[in-house]
């Protein structure tokens, strides 16, 4: 059974260190316009061995940006049925309290940012159902962090 919930853990995990959206520097509400200018000036950077900060770049995904993976993560963004996992897969970014938790997670201070969400899923606010997905991927990222 521990054997069973740590590989179930893995691949959580690795679904959400594949996803596109970090992978591009974006959110899960970019559009596809978006999307494929993005994936378009990352490639032209590539190609003259440049690399660009992006807003939403966490430390774990933008150093995994190559050509290969970036057209991938396009592809991935630009189909519905693959975009549906990435997008379920990803933080969502709905407020201040999402972009203190955001701004954390960029420094690499993932305990701050699990405290800050732990903190609101335990009140009454309309965005409550958002702050657990997110706790939940960040418990993701943690647990993949200490293995």
């Amino acid at each position: 059974m521990l054997n069973c919930q740590a590989s179930l853990v893995k691949n959580m995990a690795n679904i959400l260190l594949s996803n596109s959206y970090p992978l591009l520097g974006l959110d899960n509400t970019a559009t596809q316009k978006e999307i494929l200018k993005r994936s378009r000036d990352i490639l032209k950077l590539l190609a003259i061995d440049e690399k660009q900060e992006y807003d939403l770049d966490i430390g774990i995904f933008n150093k995994q940006r190559t050509e290969s993976r970036v057209k991938e993560a396009e592809q991935n963004l630009t189909v519905s049925k693959k975009r549906i996992i990435e997008y379920f897969f990803w933080f969502d970014i709905h407020d201040s309290t999402d972009e203190k938790a955001i701004s954390l997670i960029k420094k690499l201070e993932l305990s701050g940012a699990r405290d800050i969400w732990k903190k609101v899923t335990e009140t009454d606010n309309s965005n409550a159902i958002f702050y657990k997905k997110n706790l939940a991927l960040l418990d993701l990222l943690i647990l993949h962090e200490k293995r």
